[in-house]
């Protein structure tokens, strides 16, 4: 083959490898962008917006499939159910948007202080469930109190330098691994949570209760 023949037969095969690397490259870029968009889609289904917690949907699939496990593997659960004291007066006092900071404040406190195996999740208005994995009814009491000091003690501030405080009340609640067998109904674990979130708020609020204690 002559040599001006080659030289651009080979500069063809070259031009089409570049073409072809371009197009490779920008199938993988798209993607992963196609990737990152269904992950926060995904992620946005899952989310509360205004706390970045779980929502209310997932934390009760997140029940099912916890509870399941934990009998599987015979393995503790508990749950927290935490209410915002006198939210309401918050929100009338100093603002809706206001209410929202302290909202989002007491939620990455909780957050904070929980695991990465633990479910946080909204589970409506001024009221934050968690969900421990793992956990008996006497560690989560104890990060309940935990909790519940941190954010007494904490200075949320607002609008010009000022600040507010704000407490909570706790309802806990949980079953050893061999109590798991007489539970039927998965959602069991946060009826008896929210039991005793209302005795706590009862009782005169900024406490934990624990079930067993109110029966």
């Amino acid at each position: 083959m002559p040599k001006k023949i080659l030289f651009f037969e080979n500069l063809r095969i070259l031009s089409t490898s570049v073409f072809l690397g371009i197009i490779y490259f920008f199938i993988i870029r798209l993607m992963k962008e196609l990737s990152k968009s269904q992950k926060q889609i995904q992620d946005m289904a899952i989310t509360d917006e205004l706390t970045q917690l779980y929502n209310r949907r997932y934390f009760y699939s997140k029940l099912n499939e916890e509870v399941k496990k934990a009998k599987r593997y015979k393995r503790d659960i508990s749950c927290i159910i935490i209410d915002i004291d006198f939210f309401k007066k918050v929100n009338d006092h100093y603002g809706h948007h206001i209410g929202d900071d302290v909202l989002r404040n007491v939620s990455n406190t909780i957050k904070s202080n929980c695991r990465s195996i633990d479910t946080i999740a909204r589970y409506g208005g001024e009221e934050i469930v968690i969900l421990l994995p793992e956990t008996n009814k006497m560690k989560a009491s104890l990060l309940a109190e935990k909790i519940r000091k941190i954010v007494q003690d904490k200075e949320i501030p607002y609008d010009k330098g000022n600040k507010i405080k704000v407490t909570i009340s706790l309802g806990v609640t949980g079953f050893l691994s061999d109590e798991l067998i007489k539970l039927i109904d998965s959602n069991q674990l946060v009826k008896d949570a929210d039991y005793a979130l209302y005795c706590a708020k009862k009782n005169g609020r900024n406490r934990v209760e624990i079930y067993n204690n109110v029966e």
